[in-house]
């Protein structure tokens, strides 16, 4: 029989940073100088222009939930991710703006990369890896997803 190995503890952060092509390329490379142990993953940036349907909605969440899976089969503990160029979600992305309560319209107010960005939170959340969103819209993010995923709370 032979001795299981010795579970590897580690605390030095291992970065993945997620941002859509196009994103200012010397922001993403300032970040990369930050941390040691960093890899960036870059995600298409679909339905720049529209609005998004449920369907598209779907596709978005389901994109921010794999890169986060990805993220965590590579060993990541930790995510940034954002927008951070300021043309990718629309603005102003406001209550006001929104005034129906359904999650499903705020996000069709938004765009795709913020559908994105939401999938991101809601799946770091229930794998355990720690999520940075950086941005104009850092706060919108986290309100729908723990709106959508109440266990967020």
């Amino acid at each position: 029989m032979v001795p299981a190995a010795p579970a590897m503890v580690t605390t030095t952060k291992r970065v993945r940073i997620i941002a859509f092509h196009g994103e200012l390329e010397s922001t993403i490379i300032q970040w990369q100088r930050h941390y040691m142990d960093c890899d960036i993953e870059l995600l298409p940036q679909r339905f720049h222009s529209h609005l998004c349907d449920k369907h598209r909605i779907d596709v978005a969440l389901s994109i921010g939930r794999h890169a986060v899976e990805r993220a965590k089969l590579a060993r990541r503990n930790m995510l940034i991710a954002g927008t951070f160029s300021t043309s990718t979600i629309k603005t102003p992305l406001t209550q006001y703006d929104c005034a129906s309560s359904d999650i499903y319209y705020k996000l069709y107010c938004g765009n795709f990369e913020l559908a994105v960005l939401v999938g991101m939170v809601i799946a770091s959340a229930q794998l355990g890896l720690t999520i940075q969103i950086y941005g104009k819209y850092t706060e919108q993010v986290f309100e729908i997803a723990t709106q959508l995923h109440k266990p967020l709370i």
